[in-house]
């Protein structure tokens, strides 16, 4: 498993070959298969429920706990994939600024 695989392991993730089966994270899969907002509801969602029950959990204290880091993963991804679309809207409106100062010297070079 890649260093990067270990590192985007879901903390309640013991058993990263169970995840791994075929050689794919389950999480790279999901990713792959769901349009940008169907993943970050999927991301959004999932940390939420492990919010949400976790408020129900006060008799064990390390389930509670565990239920608190799954929830912060799946927020965590979800704060990295949204901060990933933002840092890609910049390049593309970096470029396009680059298109639209090159057409505009190509039209005053045509008025010269």
């Amino acid at each position: 498993m890649s260093t990067q695989n270990q590192e985007n392991k879901t903390p309640h993730d013991h058993r990263a070959t169970y995840y791994d089966a075929g050689g794919i994270p389950s999480m790279d899969i999901i990713k792959a298969k769901l349009t940008q907002d169907q993943y970050e509801g999927y991301l959004l969602g999932t940390g939420l429920n492990y919010l949400l029950r976790a408020n129900f959990k006060h008799a064990i204290k390390a389930e509670r706990q565990r239920d608190i880091e799954k929830a912060e993963f799946y927020l965590g991804q979800l704060s990295d994939h949204m901060q990933e679309s933002i840092d890609r809207l910049s390049t593309v409106g970096t470029s396009m600024e680059k298109v639209f100062a090159t057409a505009e010297e190509a039209r005053r070079s045509l008025e010269d």
